[in-house]
């Protein structure tokens, strides 16, 4: 991916060579500025000619960081999660089984707090008691 600095230099024209590039196969991307001055971008998934499906659509008064908003979301959507990552799919990691198992033996290892003195957390806040 290029640098921030780099990026920061694309013209309408290279940002939209971009977004082609990063484009998957059978999807479409379109913007249009509205007569408020709101540009609007759409894309959309045409593998299912009967059935398109939008996958992303948003608007911003300022035409590149529009596009930017699109760049960034089809490069996100092509970047692999690793391993570790928190926004890797899962499956059957969490079951009932797993999670009851789970908080039983954390629960029963740790002991129920005493209950608190109201003088002494009057005390320690310095808060004067009413009369």
């Amino acid at each position: 991916m290029p640098t921030i600095e780099e990026m920061n230099l694309w013209s309408v024209e290279e940002i939209l060579a971009e977004l082609e590039r990063l484009l998957p196969e059978g999807w479409l991307f379109r913007h249009i500025r509205k007569p408020s001055g709101l540009w609007k971008a759409l894309v959309v998934d045409l593998r299912d000619e009967k059935k398109p499906l939008v996958m992303w659509e948003g608007d911003n008064i300022d035409e590149r960081l529009l596009l930017f908003d699109v760049y960034g979301w089809l490069w996100i959507k092509q970047e692999p999660s690793g391993q570790n990552s928190a926004w890797r799919l899962r499956r059957g990691e969490l079951t009932k089984e797993a999670v009851t198992q789970r908080v039983a033996t954390n629960l029963r290892e740790a002991s129920d707090p005493e209950d608190l003195d109201p003088k002494a957390v009057a005390s320690l806040y310095k808060i004067r008691n009413q009369e």
